[in-house]
């Protein structure tokens, strides 16, 4: 059953249709590229929606046919999917409370300023030295959280300036067109990663929360866009070229963005688009 089309300059043609599995309707989106002829390629966003791939020649009965045989998995893998969001929490910058550096799980330990002034990792723990002792008191409380939350954003951006540029230098190599483009790190609330018409890299600091295969891939997403800036058929086999696993590592990206962050918002970045 077809619910909609949709297209634009640089996507190929997309249309949402529904499976029927008891009585339940599963909307997916059909998006037709030039894959090789019969293929069929199947995803499930973290938002739950079903994403499916097949060139043109490919039917939708055919598609319909390899849906059914991996619903389980569909419905399995959106049941996962929402058990993560159900634990990204928002951050309240208290002991024991865990944070990621590197796609690591890492303990938040509170002590005295008498211990240190700096954030350090230490056996697996950030340790945060603050002036303030614990307190019930709302302005004190207030206080304490605010200096913490302070003290180790300072250490995260600190050390995405140390290790991000590191990462840069290592997958260069890999990428011959590029010849040593500008690094901006910068902020961004929806993605990991862009590349300015300038030819200009952006990374968002908070990548060196996420793990290093993973911060390779968005780096390697990057420096393609130097060559193509679209996200056209030959930008993905150039992405392809330089690295192979691609998709299972953008898609571990998009699962687990908001527990490595510990966001409230619904939003999952990512480095689908360019500035």
């Amino acid at each position: 059953m077809t619910e909609n089309t949709g297209q634009d300059a640089e996507s190929p043609m997309q249309v949402v249709h529904f499976l029927l599995y008891g009585e339940e309707r599963l909307p997916f989106r059909l998006v037709r590229r030039g894959t090789a002829r019969g293929s069929i390629r199947i995803a499930v966003t973290p938002q739950g929606e079903i994403i499916v791939t097949a060139d043109a020649a490919t039917s939708l009965e055919a598609v319909e046919d390899v849906l059914q045989q991996r619903v389980r998995w569909l419905l399995e893998t959106r049941e996962r999917f929402q058990a993560q969001r159900a634990h990204a929490l928002p951050r309240r910058f208290v002991g024991g409370e865990t944070h990621f550096y590197l796609g690591r799980r890492h303990q938040l330990r509170i002590v005295d300023e008498s211990e240190g002034k700096h954030v350090r990792l230490l056996r697996g723990r950030l340790v945060v030295p603050s002036r303030y002792p614990w307190s019930e008191e709302p302005a004190v409380l207030a206080s304490r959280t605010e200096e913490i939350r302070r003290r180790l954003e300072a250490w995260y951006r600190q050390r995405a300036e140390d290790v991000l540029p590191q990462y840069f230098e290592r997958m260069l190599p890999l990428v011959p067109w590029a010849d040593r483009p500008p690094l901006r790190l910068v902020r961004m609330k929806a993605r990991w990663g862009s590349c300015t018409p300038q030819g200009v890299v952006l990374l968002n600091p908070d990548l060196v929360r996420a793990p290093r295969h993973c911060i390779e891939y968005v780096i390697l997403h990057e420096l393609c866009h130097l060559r193509e800036h679209r996200h056209s058929p030959f930008f993905w086999q150039l992405l392809a070229q330089v690295c192979p696993d691609w998709q299972a590592r953008r898609a571990e990206l998009d699962s687990m963005a908001e527990i490595w962050l510990g966001k409230e918002e619904t939003g999952v970045l990512s480095v689908r688009g360019s500035v």
